[in-house]
């Protein structure tokens, strides 16, 4: 082979390959940009709704409440701590939630990754984050309430001293009443 049939081939795998990383490199652009995703509370969210509107943010939380389906999606509601969000989810996005944060359970831990919305249009103006990616970081788990038996103790004493107040009283307001009635 000539030189510059090598070279002419070497130009040809240049060109094929550099079109297949820009073909691959534009089907996955939101993989590129959440390496440098912020991760924001709740707070941040709320007090600075106007710079975070229509951005890709990355939060953190626990699931409370209900897992409301609505038609092809869900609303979640994640807790950080201080202040809860509502989320937007796809139904086959939603990680397999074990526990969602009540009295009885602490909820799962859940990263979502979407797009924030101060007023937003679908959903009557209020502020949610409409999410495309969701992932659990850790289990929730059930919480066991112990029964404190020096609170007991003092529950049923006082009862019992208001029982007895009130017969004490009843028992006064009767002796009361046939003295009247008497005189």
């Amino acid at each position: 082979m000539t030189n510059c049939v090598r070279q002419h081939k070497k130009v040809l795998a240049f060109v094929f390959f550099g079109i297949q990383f820009f073909i691959l490199g534009s089907l996955f652009p939101v993989f590129a940009q959440d390496v440098n995703l912020p991760l924001v509370s709740a707070d941040q969210l709320i007090d600075a709704a106007a710079q975070w509107d229509g951005k890709r943010v990355k939060f953190e939380g626990e699931v409370i409440g209900d897992i409301m389906p609505r038609g092809d999606h869900v609303w979640i509601n994640v807790l950080d701590g201080s202040s809860a969000i509502g989320i937007w989810v796809p139904k086959d996005l939603v990680p397999n939630i074990s526990f969602t944060g009540q009295y009885f359970a602490k909820g799962d831990r859940i990263e979502i990754r979407g797009i924030m919305h101060r007023a937003c249009q679908d959903h009557g103006g209020d502020l949610d984050i409409h999410a495309d990616y969701a992932a659990i970081l850790e289990q929730g788990a059930k919480v066991l309430h112990p029964v404190q038996h020096d609170r007991l103790w003092w529950g049923i004493a006082f009862t019992v001293a208001c029982i007895l107040s009130m017969v004490f009283w009843r028992y006064r307001e009767r002796q009361f009443l046939l003295k009247r009635t008497r005189e």
